[in-house]
Formats: C-alpha cells, sequence, structure tokens
C-alpha cells in the first residue's frame, strides 16, 4: 500500500532529523567548518521535501511521475542514515577509546588523529552527493506543482471497540432476523445440523451481521456454547480448534504432542453441547476444511450449527453451506442515518444545511457501503469547517480503482488526514499479519511529543 509508504518516509525523515541532532554527531562535527555547513544544508533540503510529503501522499496514487519522486527520495533518505550511522559509530568508538586510553596510548594521538582525518574525508564526499541529489528532488517537486501544507489536521479521540451496538446498526433488521431465523430452525431437509453463509462484497457489514445475531438474546438462549474465530486468508484447523476448546474450558488449551489426543479433547467438549461456530472472512474453497467443519458438526448435538462470512459465493459453495443470505447494499436512508451519527457531534444534521447538502453527496460516493460511511462520518466528525467537507467531496482519491488493492476510497481518505505520528503507527502495526493479536506483554506503543516509537 503506497501510503503505508509515505508514512515509513515521514518515520525516516524524523530518524535522520533526531539522528542529526544526537550529541555524538553533533559533537564529531563540531569545529569541522565544511562538514557543519553540509549537516545545515541537508537540514535545509530535508525540511523543504518534508512539507510537501502529505500532498506527494495523495498525487503519488495517479500520478506517476510524483511515484517515482517519492522513490528517489526514499533511496537519499536510507543513504542519508547510512552516513550519519557511520558517524554516530565512528564518535561513540572514539569515545569509548579515550575512556579506556592508558598514558602511552594517550600519547599516540597525532596517529589516531590522522585515522579520523581519513574517516572525515571518505564521509565528506558521501555527504555532498546525497545533498546534490536531495537539493535536486527540492527543485524537481517546484515543477510537479506539490504543495506545502497540504494534509489533514487531528481531530478529537474518539474511542473504538469491536462490540457491536444495535445501535449503531441501520436497515439491517429484516437481515438480522433472517439470519436468527436460520441459526435456531432446521435447513429445508430437517438437517439440524448444517453450515450457514453470509457472503457479501468488503466492508458491506457481514462481520457486524453476524457479530449482532452472535450477541442476540434468543441465541445465547439456544446454544450450550457459541465460539467467535477469525479466519481470514489462511483457514488453520489447529487453531480453530484450540479456540473451541479454550471457548468451552474458559481455560488456556493445553500442548499436545499427538494430534489425535487435540481430537480426543475436541469431541470430548463439543459431545452433548449444542454450539455455535462463526468463522469470520473465510477465504478457502479447499475441500478437507469443509469435511473439517462436517467432523464438527457431528461431534455437536442436533441444532448445532457453524456460520461462515465470506466475500466469494465460491466459498460458501466449497463449505456446502444448506443455506447462503446474500448481504445487499445499505439502501439510502439507512446510509443518511449512519453517516447523520458518526458525522455529527449530536448525531444528526440539525447545523449547517450547506454541510448537509454537501454530505449527502459524500454518502452517494460511498456507494451503500456501511464501512465507508462510517470510516468518513468519522474523519468528519464535529467538523464545521464547510472547506474541509467541500475538499473531501472533491478529492480525487474517489475516483482511484479498488483493483488489485480493494482498498475502499473513504478507507484512503480516513488514512490521508491522519496525524502524521498516527501514519507512522500505522505502518509499523501493518508489519503484522491480518487478525495478528497484539499481546500487552510483548509490544508497547510511546508517544513523545508527536513521535511515534515502538518497542518490541
Amino acid at each position: 500500500m503506497a501510503e503505508v509508504g509515505l508514512a515509513f518516509l515521514s518515520a525516516s525523515l524524523s530518524v535522520v532529523f533526531d539522528r542529526m541532532a544526537s550529541p555524538e554527531v553533533a559533537d564529531f562535527m563540531q569545529g569541522r567548518k565544511q562538514t557543519e555547513k553540509l549537516s545545515r544544508k541537508l537540514k535545509t533540503a530535508m525540511r523543504s521535501v518534508n512539507a510537501v510529503l502529505a500532498d506527494a501522499e495523495e498525487k503519488q496514487l495517479t500520478d506517476p511521475l510524483v511515484k517515482d519522486w517519492v522513490d528517489d527520495l526514499k533511496d537519499v533518505l536510507f543513504d542519508a542514515e547510512d552516513i550519519l550511522e557511520e558517524i554516530a559509530t565512528e564518535a561513540l568508538q572514539r569515545k569509548l577509546d579515550a575512556e579506556s586510553s592508558t598514558t602511552v596510548e594517550k600519547a599516540l594521538d597525532c596517529i589516531s588523529n590522522t585515522f579520523l582525518d581519513t574517516f572525515v574525508n571518505e564521509v565528506e564526499p558521501k555527504m555532498e552527493e546525497v545533498l546534490d541529489r536531495l537539493e535536486d528532488l527540492t527543485k524537481q517537486k517546484d515543477c510537479m506543482g506539490l504543495k506545502v501544507g497540504v494534509g489533514g489536521k487531528q481531530h478529537p479521540e474518539q474511542v473504538l471497540t469491536s462490540y457491536v451496538s444495535e445501535s449503531d446498526t441501520f436497515g439491517r433488521n429484516e437481515d438480522n432476523n433472517k439470519i436468527i431465523d436460520l441459526l435456531l430452525s432446521s435447513d429445508e431437509s430437517g438437517n439440524e445440523r448444517c453450515v450457514i453463509a453470509i457472503v457479501g462484497m468488503g466492508g458491506i457489514g457481514k462481520t457486524n451481521l453476524a457479530q449482532l445475531a452472535y450477541n442476540d438474546s434468543r441465541v445465547k438462549q439456544h446454544f450450550n456454547l457459541k465460539i467467535w474465530f477469525c479466519v481470514s486468508e489462511e483457514f488453520d484447523e489447529l487453531k480453530v480448534e484450540k479456540s473451541i476448546i479454550e471457548a468451552a474450558t474458559l481455560l488456556p488449551c493445553p500442548k499436545f504432542e499427538n494430534p489425535e489426543q487435540l481430537q480426543v479433547i475436541l469431541e470430548k467438549n463439543l459431545t452433548r453441547k449444542k454450539f455455535l461456530l462463526i468463522l469470520d472472512d473465510v477465504w478457502s474453497e479447499k475441500s478437507r476444511h469443509q469435511e473439517f467443519l462436517s467432523q464438527l458438526l457431528r461431534y455437536g448435538t442436533p441444532g448445532s450449527k457453524i456460520l461462515v462470512t465470506t466475500r466469494n459465493e465460491s466459498v460458501a459453495l466449497a463449505m456446502k453451506a444448506t443455506a447462503t443470505h446474500h448481504l445487499k447494499l445499505l439502501p439510502n436512508d439507512d446510509c443518511w442515518s449512519l453517516f447523520e451519527k458518526h458525522a455529527f457531534r449530536d448525531g444528526s444534521s440539525n447545523a449547517d444545511p450547506e454541510i448537509k447538502d454537501i454530505g449527502r453527496q459524500i454518502v452517494e460516493k460511498c456507494k451503500g457501503l456501511p464501512l465507508a460511511i462510517k470510516a468518513i462520518g468519522d474523519l468528519l466528525w464535529s467538523e464545521s469547517n464547510v472547506e474541509r467537507w467541500t475538499n473531501i467531496l472533491k478529492s480525487n482519491l474517489w475516483d482511484l480503482h479498488m483493483k488489485g488493492t480493494d482498498i475502499l476510497p473513504a478507507l484512503r481518505l480516513s488514512y490521508k488526514y491522519l496525524p502524521s505520528y498516527l501514519k507512522r503507527c500505522f505502518a509499523y502495526c501493518s508489519i503484522f499479519p491480518k487478525d495478528y493479536i497484539l499481546k500487552k506483554k510483548s509490544i508497547g506503543f510511546i508517544m513523545d511529543g508527536g513521535r511515534f516509537l515502538a518497542t518490541i
């Protein structure tokens, strides 16, 4: 994703600025006029390109020349980091040598200074070469029309949670009742143990609908055991089995040397239980996974169900779903109600009529996808600046094709207007696989003066 690359680029600039200000590098450069002069010029050039990064972030998606400019800038910054790392290492080594030197060794300082001069003579040409490339890029940015200060501003903090409230769901009552009916009844053949599928495009609300059914009071009373598992790209049967055991025992699943032992424990915990297993975001079409689901259903009592959510009809067929519910786009009135709840402080659009009109045009661009509506609504939450609403409406990002990325334009926009330090946080999190669980004990996030730091 190109936006994540820009976040890393912004982080690289921060690293270079911090390294140049570090005591080791500053002490090394002090008194060396040529080196200090090069350092000052590097800072000036970097500030110049940093000022247009936000504009480059959007334009690189549609302009190949800007994309090339961004790639060249990455290369230059990586080289600058390497040079400053060399300087810092040399400065630190000389400091350690000085602290551990004997009187005799101190007499040899003149020899050491000769080696230092050699190092300086090697480093300065590298700095000059990086500076030439960086200054060339600053000239190019003007030719490409990159503007200073284009970008988002920080919004009031909002608490995000995975909990789904019915009050935050619009236009899905009929769908919800249909899914619950399927979960509580047998299929057309009288089979009470079966697989049910919710099918729909990304962002349409499949997971939301499954969560509503999962938390419904009728469903809670009907099933003895409920398990939720997010499958995503990789269908890992072992992880599904462990999740079932943990849900049944309310304890961490023990380690088994023999897979057959796991099967025995799994069967024991599902036998004489009417269970509901929800597998969210399934992509696999392998027949062995369907056989695995059938085996699980045989363990449970009649009435046990497995509900899968997927984007592809072919997955539902591969899993031999006895019932498939196709989720449709949200109706226009419900789209607006959902947007109002997320975009306006009091949950309604009683404010500026001009903003309301712009808002309706923005909602049309979301094309009935709840995820897009929520994202863009949260982006504009409590925003009263008409110009900002207009900029969102007229952004070129709406016209980008999703092909090959499946990234909704509204999500691109919500990312674009994040504060820079949150973009770096987002970029760091993108290193981890989808649906990876970040444990508190293994990773810490630190915000320091607008800078993002991560420790593992």
